[in-house]
């Protein structure tokens, strides 16, 4: 009965550890050829979905937000569709593609802001490009 008893309880413990016990699901969204972005749903022990994103050209980082912003390219990243969204001249443009520009830009290391989560339910972030460089610049210009 002890022995019964002892491997309930690890089988319990393992589940909960689990990707199951925790109510984890990723999903793989492919864009392109060779590209994927992998989103992964957790909810949070209060009962709230937590998305988390990790970027094709940064898996090992984690996003919660939609917009990614960097600000000494002038570029957006956005983690919902997959999508680079840049200025090309004097137009907007929305392209799975790296920005020409950035293709030897090592976007790990790059500094970056993720937007607060008011832009999220953004779909054109450039009507506010204005407001992000000058808040951006300035943060850059105190370090």
């Amino acid at each position: 009965m002890l022995r019964l008893s002892f491997l309930a309880l690890i089988a319990l413990v393992t589940t909960i550890g689990s990707a199951e016990g925790q109510n984890v699901r990723r999903e793989r969204v492919h864009n392109g050829r060779d590209r994927e972005v992998v989103v992964v749903r957790r909810w949070h022990h209060r009962g709230r979905r937590v998305v988390v994103f990790h970027p094709v050209w940064g898996p090992k980082l984690v996003y919660h937000h939609r917009w990614v912003y960097f600000p000494r390219y002038n570029f957006y990243w956005d983690n919902v569709r997959g999508m680079y969204v840049y200025l090309n001249h004097n137009a907007w443009v929305v392209s799975a593609s790296v920005p020409s520009f950035a293709v030897r830009i090592n976007l790990n290391e790059a500094r970056k802001v993720e937007l607060p989560d008011q832009s999220d339910d953004i779909d054109n972030i450039q009507d506010q490009n204005s407001q992000h460089v000058s808040l951006y610049k300035a943060e850059q210009d105190k370090q």
